[in-house]
């Protein structure tokens, strides 16, 4: 007579079979107790974008890229408005929380940085006129807060600077400054009032930092508007590209708070 196996003792040895695959030990890649992800591991880097205590937080560390040692890799972590119509002002409270930019790639020039801003884009001045899908000629104003990797200020000090740029190429990846004021330098956690007022009959833009005006000064037409307009607080990383191990990181956490603006 053929034998039953009761159906308690058929699931006891499946829940035995199922548990066995378990006991083959898998090792622990990252535990995420060293600060920072582990470059040598993941593809990306540490970014958010969040409300803390009531101020739009946004944090983003970049690696350079790893398969020469030229260029950089240039990224951008923005929060854009939906109106991107061009501000007659515009203005934030600024705070740098954390900046990384101690990084260097001994074979790659490139001076590695980052930066917290806001920024607009205004008008294009691309001659004889835009070119749809290609920034060049757009002009962009922005106040920003930032280092770079040689920088003569102390440790715990970034650079407050206004500045009036024109796109060079389609992505607006490589631009040229029509006129850069400097502020004061502030410590890390130091609130900086900003704001940018656009007078356009007189073709000038005033830069303000914690109750500070400099201007900057521009000549041509600004009728056009600009291929893509955008209006946004925004984080810049760019960073040198490096053969050698670990990868190049650099990265900055801001808070953007009260962001105004008129139109």
């Amino acid at each position: 007579m053929e034998s039953r196996i009761p159906r308690q003792v058929a699931a006891l040895a499946a829940l035995t079979l199922a548990g066995s695959a378990w006991a083959v030990k898998v090792p622990t890649q990252d535990d995420f107790s060293t600060p920072g992800l582990n470059r040598a591991l993941w593809i990306e880097s540490e970014q958010g974008r969040w409300i803390e205590a009531k101020q739009l937080r946004l944090g983003r560390f970049t690696y350079g890229g790893s398969a020469s040692d030229s260029g950089l890799v240039a990224d951008t972590f923005n929060e854009p408005l939906l109106d991107a119509t061009p501000p007659k002002a515009m203005g934030a409270d600024i705070t740098v929380v954390d900046i990384k930019t101690d990084e260097t790639c001994a074979a790659n020039a490139f001076i590695t940085g980052a930066r917290a801003r806001l920024i607009a884009a205004y008008f294009n001045q691309r001659p004889g006129g835009p070119v749809p899908g290609d920034r060049t000629g757009d002009v962009l104003a922005q106040i920003r807060l930032g280092r770079v990797v040689n920088s003569a200020l102390p440790p715990g000090q970034v650079e407050v600077q206004g500045i009036l740029s024109t796109c060079n190429n389609a992505d607006c990846s490589a631009s040229t400054a029509i006129g850069v004021v400097n502020f004061a330098p502030v410590a890390l956690g130091t609130k900086v009032i900003s704001r940018v007022d656009w007078a356009k009959k007189a073709k000038t833009f005033d830069f303000t930092a914690n109750g500070v005006t400099q201007t900057v000064a521009y000549t041509g037409s600004s009728g056009t508007p600009p291929v893509q307009g955008f209006v946004q607080p925004s984080l810049r990383n760019e960073v040198a590209n490096c053969l050698s191990t670990p990868k190049v990181k650099a990265g900055i956490v801001a808070d953007f708070d009260n962001v105004r603006f008129s139109y």
